[in-house]
Formats: structure tokens, sequence, C-alpha cells
């Protein structure tokens, strides 16, 4: 949440997003937070894109369990556009999905940036 405040100024806003984060899963943060981002600068994120891991206090981007599975499952849905921590990255391409590993979330907002 603090790495959002730095991010944002609209502390009800950042307790429903800690609390949605909290009852469907840690490894959505990124994905809000990079959901907001592209709505606070008016730009959509790309069609088929896919975010996940955990963010720490200092602005760390951790692994998400099970993150090979849920690439893969990804893929197979139709994603084709993923930014995901790190150690979650494949050591072999996934066939249709492109993958951005980050460790920060500055690096992950910049990847969105380049984006569109």
């Amino acid at each position: 949440i603090s790495i959002l405040r730095s991010y944002l100024r609209e502390p009800d806003l950042m307790k429903w997003i800690y609390s949605v984060s909290l009852a469907v899963s840690l490894a959505v943060q990124p994905a809000f937070m990079l959901s907001i981002t592209s709505s606070l600068r008016g730009k959509a994120l790309p069609r088929g894109f896919l975010a996940f891991g955990e963010v720490g206090l200092a602005g760390e981007v951790r692994p998400a369990p099970r993150g090979q599975e849920r690439l893969k499952e990804a893929a197979k849905l139709g994603f084709s556009v993923a930014v995901v921590p790190k150690a979650n990255a494949p050591k072999k391409p996934i066939e249709g999905l492109t993958i951005h590993a980050v460790e920060r979330v500055e690096e992950a907002m910049n990847v969105v940036r380049e984006m569109g």
C-alpha cells in the first residue's frame, strides 16, 4: 500500500485495493497498480495484457506461487503480454506470450509506458 500511496493520493482507493488483494490473492497487486496507473494516464493497457506477483514495501516485485503454471494457462487463454516477477520468468519461451520480467514496481510501470 505504501508503494501505491507514493503514486496515488487517494486513501480510500488504497484501502479498497488492499482489501480486494487480500480477499482475492496478493498476487494481483501488480495488476491493480498497473491498471490504476494506466487509467490515471488515460491510456488503456494493451489487449491481452496480464501481470502478477506480490509487491513489497520497498517496491520490489516478489514471485507468486505457481508462476509457470499461470503463464502457461494465460497463453492457452489467449493472453499475449505479461509483466511478471523476475523469479517467475520461464527458462524457455512460451509460444504466443511476450514476457517482461521485472524486479521493481518502477520497471513494471516503465514496461507499460513503453507499450502505449
